[in-house]
């Protein structure tokens, strides 16, 4: 350890042991701002749930449907299938 380094560490240090406890309180205005906290970081998750919801359930049901068991590589391709009108009978 350099120089520099041990004079920083022991500063902090010395500072740190320098401070007196704070006699301070917690009045209600506190506990409303943390009770907002925490009502708001609910609803952001909600948000974040809400908007990925989709891509989740997308994601769970082609991971444990049996339909989707073989790999796409082995599957037949339908061209003519694919290439028509699905309004047309």
């Amino acid at each position: 350890m350099n120089k520099l380094t041990r004079t920083k560490i022991i500063s902090i240090f010395f500072l740190l042991m320098g401070t007196e406890p704070a006699w301070a309180y917690l009045d209600p205005g506190t506990g409303s701002l943390i009770l907002q906290s925490l009502i708001a970081g609910i609803a952001g998750l909600l948000v974040v749930g809400r908007l990925y919801w989709a891509k989740l359930k997308n994601f769970i049901t082609t991971a444990f449907s049996r339909r989707n068991a073989q790999p796409a590589a082995n599957k037949p391709v339908d061209n003519e299938r694919e290439n028509k009108d699905p309004e047309l009978p």
